[in-house]
């Protein structure tokens, strides 16, 4: 009463395992067996009162009694009895005495010996053989008398859960599935009981084997049902959930991939359908639209999924065009009220903050519907503001005597390509004087690069992230989707997952800076050996030329290895720092592929041929190089902080 009782383990109709309290434990069975109320008599005699009478002290003290008592007084105890004294209870010492292990007397003749010892055995003049009387009589010790019992009850129930749970799981091939609740019972049991002290003095059991049985079940119960846990989870998802969760078991040992691919073909569909009808905000549509933008580079699915994408990204096509018309038609309105102002530099610098809103909100929704027609629009209404303020921003630009403030002009009444590429005739003028201004600032021409690499140098961080934007515009929804994916799986680590984090935050963010950096760095040896200086470090990359087959999404499946070949470099000491930043970078899934697709678009290795191009030009030792270099160490500082690196 009043003590709070769980049926641990119960098999079938026979018998069950209780546990109450924090040590205790008791059986339960459908009727009362002889064992259990002979146990409850026996507890009640040792739990009674205990006198000794006249009677009880009168005598010789017995002979069995007496060799207990004298193989007490031969072990090395002091007079109070302090020391080992466990051999007296072995049944090597007490069956000679008693005719039988002393494990096995009953209560009522535990109290006779009791009685003798305490009556007839005890000598008041003599200390220790006291001290030696005193431990015997514990043997009518009642927590340890019905410990012995319960154990002796419980051991045919250790018995049975090794060959009826344990042995038929261990054999099945392939492993049941048991449910969770089910697993966890199961496992908990031998610890909870202590089965192999059950089963101690049987001459069948074999404890060591008995341990790794219950590891082996444990190990079984708990992969499995990890495994199911994880794809039913999969199954459950929604739509970008399941993308997640699909990707995260390609990288994990304990989800088998064929299953997960058969489950992502399965359910893509429906819930890429559910995904575009529940889809309402402006970010919904953007998202898909990237992984839509993923799905078409070939890099969000694998090869075994592929069709089964393709034909959920059509789905998803048709939805964001009607998504596309919708907020191309409220966002038309205010484009409007911008066309019927007066054609002034206010009004232009409206346009070009509120396409740059645009941009920002939709991403590559733009490119659906009857947005494209809106983005052309808006690209011709700038124009032709542009054109009828030419002699306005001529001035504006004439009179900016720093390049800060030439940016400004830039960003505030320019689209990011305007001055760059020129496209409109009006488009040569302003940036002739544009060019004029920086003159005198700028000091690398015709390299193919020289927005860039002048921004470098000037530390322009405001003018490089324009530009990094648009070279980067393409690849953009493929590496956004990529950084949701890592994102994704950065959650499932935990704080071991703060790398991958920041690894994403790269690709959310990307820069052309590093594309840079890594082609100024590998050719600075050839180009700029005599700039080494004497403590040069060496840095060595070993690579293998390898066989490798891999997922849609860049994770390795096989591989079969090459003859390594070993590059060394020197490195001048100041860049060792932006060096080891470069080279090092997490390992994501699918990252190396998506970062050499990077490296590898066209406007990136313009930019990296610009590079090329100023090395050849330029000494090391030249004002401009000196400048770029600070200016190359400045932005990449600026966008590690940005990135979490």
């Amino acid at each position: 009463p009043g003590r709070p009782l769980q049926i641990q383990l119960l098999f079938g109709d026979e018998i069950a395992l209780l546990s109450f309290g924090r040590c205790e434990f008791g059986v339960l069975q459908p009727t009362r067996s002889r064992d259990l109320p002979a146990l409850q008599n026996e507890l009640q005699l040792l739990q009674a009162p205990f006198a000794l009478n006249a009677e009880d002290q009168q005598g010789e003290c017995p002979a069995p009694l007496e060799r207990w008592i004298q193989a007490g007084l031969d072990l090395p105890l002091d007079d109070w009895g302090r020391g080992d004294s466990s051999a007296l209870w072995t049944a090597e010492t007490t069956t000679p005495i008693f005719g039988a292990p002393i494990a096995s007397l009953g209560a009522q003749r535990r109290l006779e010996i009791r009685r003798d010892l305490q009556g007839r055995c005890t000598r008041d003049s003599d200390r220790r053989r006291r001290s030696i009387v005193g431990i015997l009589a514990k043997l009518t010790d009642y927590r340890a008398f019905r410990d012995a019992r319960l154990i002796d009850l419980a051991r045919p129930v250790a018995e049975q859960w090794l060959s009826s749970r344990a042995e038929p799981i261990l054999s099945a091939d392939p492993p049941p599935l048991i449910s969770s609740k089910s697993g966890q019972a199961l496992s908990a049991v031998p610890r909870t009981f202590g089965f192999a002290k059950l089963l101690e003095g049987d001459n069948s059991f074999d404890a060591r084997a008995y341990g790794q049985q219950v590891v082996a079940l444990n190990q079984v119960l708990m992969a499995r049902r990890q495994e199911q846990d994880y794809l039913d989870n999969l199954r459950g998802a929604r739509f970008f959930a399941l993308l997640e969760l699909w990707q995260a078991a390609l990288a994990r040992d304990d989800v088998d991939d064929a299953k997960a691919d058969a489950i992502l073909q399965e359910r893509i569909g429906p819930a890429a359908a559910d995904a575009i009808s529940k889809a309402t905000s402006a970010r919904d549509a953007a998202r898909i639209a990237n992984w839509i933008a993923s799905t078409d580079a070939g890099v969000a699915c694998s090869a075994a999924t592929l069709e089964a994408c393709q034909n959920a990204a059509e789905q998803l096509k048709d939805g964001l065009a009607d998504m596309a018309d919708q907020f191309a038609a409220e966002e038309s309105s205010a484009f409007e009220t911008l066309d019927a102002q007066p054609e002034t530099l206010d009004t232009l610098a409206k346009l070009v903050a509120a396409q740059n809103n645009l941009e920002q909100r939709y991403g590559r929704l733009l490119t659906y519907g009857e947005f494209e027609d809106l983005i052309d629009d808006i690209t011709e209404l700038r124009h032709d503001l542009q054109q009828e303020q030419e002699e306005a921003l001529a001035q504006q630009l004439g009179a900016a005597r720093t390049t800060a403030a030439l940016n400004q002009i830039d960003a505030r009444y320019f689209a990011a390509a305007d001055l760059r590429e020129r496209g409109e005739r009006h488009m040569k003028r302003l940036g002739e004087i544009y060019d004029g201004q920086l003159a005198g600032t700028r000091p690398f021409s015709d390299t193919g690069a020289d927005d860039y690499l002048n921004a470098l140098y000037n530390r322009e961080f405001t003018l490089l992230a324009r530009i990094d934007a648009q070279l980067l515009t393409g690849a953009r929804p493929i590496l956004g989707f990529m950084a949701q994916q890592i994102n994704s799986v950065s959650q499932l680590l935990g704080a071991a997952g703060a790398p991958l984090r920041s690894a994403a935050a790269e690709l959310n963010n990307p820069s052309a800076v590093t594309a840079v950096a890594l082609r100024y760095l590998l050719d600075f040896e050839d180009e700029y050996e005599a700039c080494l200086g004497d403590n040069a470090a060496t840095v060595t990359f070993t690579e293998q030329t390898n066989t490798v087959t891999r997922t849609g999404s860049g994770l390795e499946i096989s591989r079969i290895e090459g003859v390594p070949v070993s590059t060394t470099y020197r490195i001048k000491a100041a860049h060792l720092n932006l060096f080891q930043q470069v080279f090092t970078r997490p390992e994501t899934p699918g990252g190396d592929r998506l970062f050499e697709s990077l490296l590898g678009l066209e406007a990136v290795g313009a930019l990296t041929d610009g590079v090329e191009s100023m090395m050849d030009r330029y000494a090391c030792d030249d004002a401009a190089i000196q400048g770029f270099e600070q200016g190359l160490l400045a932005y990449y500082a600026d966008r590690r902080r940005r990135w979490g690196r």
